[in-house]
């Protein structure tokens, strides 16, 4: 069987050498195509002809067995059409090299394909190059905050043997966190949330129309729920679209840069920061000074380097273009000190970094070098010095006050050095050999 599938010739010949660039558009254009299975003459499809202009989310809804699916894999290339064209940007989908083209599609299917493996690595197969950054962007865009956090080691908890351990419409989830970490030209969708209940589908079309709401207008974004097609058709095409009166913005950087962007160009006289939904990726970390100790944990744990510590002395720094919202800061923080904040601010100070909470550093009592958190180390010596049974004599309630080389240097000279052995024996000669000797 296996050398049967390798020396098996593929249906489709890979001919083209052209290699998908950033230069396209994404504009999808179906030339008269028709199609066949090989060893059939019933076709499946016949004449079919369309154009959607890039950018546009298109449902194609039909009876089963009228060619959906088929039109996939023509998209895929698993096949080639009998006659006809599929086009991008006016170019034949069979001028790409196979390889490059297919990497250019995400398919999310309606069987779901899971390895053995991590949470973490089913997603980061799709671009095992990608960002922390990216792979939380992509898991709150397909709604899988909630699995992670139920999950007992979050990203990296196993999923067993073809995602054995999940449900139907979570493996369907990370399929589309899968394919949005991708980052393709083409999104295909194939029944993807049939495996996803009803409340969960709706509730991901409501936070998204939320923050598309809330960062582009009330009156400019709605969400239609409709079960009649021929209702949904109606209004949409009764509803004339106005010309917005926004300066043109030239769309430059990653996907947070340019929803960025949009947002400013929308909201042209926004002065204070827009409030958010909960939920959503961008916002505030608030923290509350007279609880903070300046342990730095959240620091050291933000995936995206929004909470930033100082070499130099204790202070705790953010930048608020950065937050993902993820809420690890939250959760880690020993003084639950920390509360997080949706909003979207416009203005370039979100670019920059702001300290958020910072205090003194303690002086060592012995070389003057500053270390820790003064208030931190004060509050120690007031609560153990003199009353801690390890801290019963002012030498070792000196030890508090002192730098980490200060403290080692005391502890190894002093007398009761914890690393201090018996003295070393006398070393042996051959005069004390001599000695033993009977008959010297």
């Amino acid at each position: 069987r296996v050398r049967y599938l390798v020396e098996a010739s593929p249906d489709v010949q890979a001919q083209g050498r052209r290699r998908p660039d950033a230069s396209l558009a994404g504009e999808l254009a179906l030339e008269s195509i028709s199609f066949h299975y090989p060893g059939s003459d019933e076709f499946i499809l016949r004449q079919a002809a369309c154009t959607i202009p890039a950018g546009s989310k298109v449902a194609v809804g039909s009876p089963s067995g009228s060619g959906k699916t088929t039109l996939v894999d023509l998209l895929l290339r698993h096949y080639d059409p009998v006659a006809g064209a599929i086009r991008i940007d006016g170019v034949d989908i069979r001028d790409f090299s196979l390889g490059d083209w297919r990497r250019h599609v995400a398919l999310v299917a309606q069987d779901i394909v899971l390895f053995r493996g991590s949470v973490l690595d089913n997603i980061r197969y799709a671009r095992p190059e990608a960002s922390d950054e990216e792979v939380l962007q992509a898991v709150s865009s397909a709604q899988l905050d909630g699995l992670v956090a139920r999950l007992p080691q979050g990203l990296d908890t196993p999923v067993g043997e073809r995602g054995a351990r999940l449900s139907g419409g979570e493996r369907q989830r990370i399929a589309i966190a899968r394919a949005l970490l991708q980052r393709p030209l083409l999104v295909v969708l194939d029944e993807a949330t049939s495996a996803v209940d009803l409340e969960t589908e709706r509730e991901v079309l409501e936070r998204e129309c939320a923050l598309a709401v809330a960062m582009g207008g009330r009156d400019r974004v709605r969400l239609l729920d409709m079960s009649d097609p021929e209702c949904l058709s109606a209004t949409l095409y009764a509803h004339e679209a106005e010309p917005l009166a926004i300066a043109t913005i030239l769309p430059m950087g990653n996907r947070r840069q340019i929803a960025r962007l949009a947002g400013k160009a929308l909201n042209p006289k926004a002065a204070a920061p827009l409030p958010l939904p909960d939920g959503a990726p961008y916002g505030a970390v608030i923290v509350d000074r007279d609880a903070c100790t300046l342990c730095l944990s959240c620091a050291s744990l933000c995936p995206s380097g929004a909470l930033l510590d100082n070499p130099d002395k204790p202070q705790l720094r953010f930048q608020e273009d950065a937050c993902l919202q993820c809420g690890i800061c939250a959760t880690v923080c020993p003084e639950s000190a920390i509360t997080l904040a949706p909003r979207f601010d416009p203005n370039d100070t979100a670019l920059g970094q702001q300290i958020l909470n910072e205090e003194e550093p303690f002086c060592c009592i012995e070389c003057g070098k500053p270390f820790g958190v003064k208030s931190t180390v004060e509050k120690i010596m007031a609560k153990l010095a003199g009353k801690h049974s390890m801290f019963s004599d002012s030498g070792t309630g000196r030890l508090i006050q002192m730098c980490d080389d200060c403290r080692i240097r005391t502890r190894y000279h002093g007398n009761d050095n914890p690393m201090q052995s018996n003295d070393r024996p006398r070393m042996r000669t051959t005069d004390d050999y001599l000695d033993y000797r009977r008959d010297h």
